[in-house]
């Protein structure tokens, strides 16, 4: 878990659901603030839910992310909601584009990618 420093949340952008996947997402990862913070994105921002297509648009966005080496921002992102611990748990969201930290074949970049579906299928 520690060389993961991105995520792609499924990050639907609601009230309730936002403050599970994130609080969930910061005590599996549970970075100190002594550590690289984990950073978290949504394509949602992006392009708006896509149904049934979102796990694969998150996916898609992630191999962009890896040939550009670069995390864009969260449009239109404002204010964290308050449910979220990020402080606590040293979690960022992407507000301007990030580069990919320095990386070897013995020392890998690695990225997380989260999908919930209609039927209740979570997928990490």
């Amino acid at each position: 878990p520690q060389r993961i420093f991105y995520v792609e949340a499924h990050g639907t952008g609601t009230p309730v659901g936002d403050p599970i996947e994130a609080n969930c997402l910061s005590r599996f990862f549970n970075r100190s603030s002594l550590e690289p913070p984990l950073l978290i994105g949504s394509i949602k921002s992006n392009l708006g839910h896509t149904e049934g297509a979102a796990g694969i648009a998150g996916l898609i966005k992630v191999a962009m992310c890896m040939h550009h080496r670069a995390i864009p921002p969260n449009m239109q992102f404002t204010s964290l909601n308050r449910r979220i611990a990020a402080q606590r748990y040293n979690l960022h969201v992407v507000q301007h584009s990030v580069p990919f930290p320095p990386s070897s074949d013995t020392d890998p970049v690695a990225i997380g990618i989260n999908s919930f579906g209609m039927g209740g299928n979570n997928v990490h």
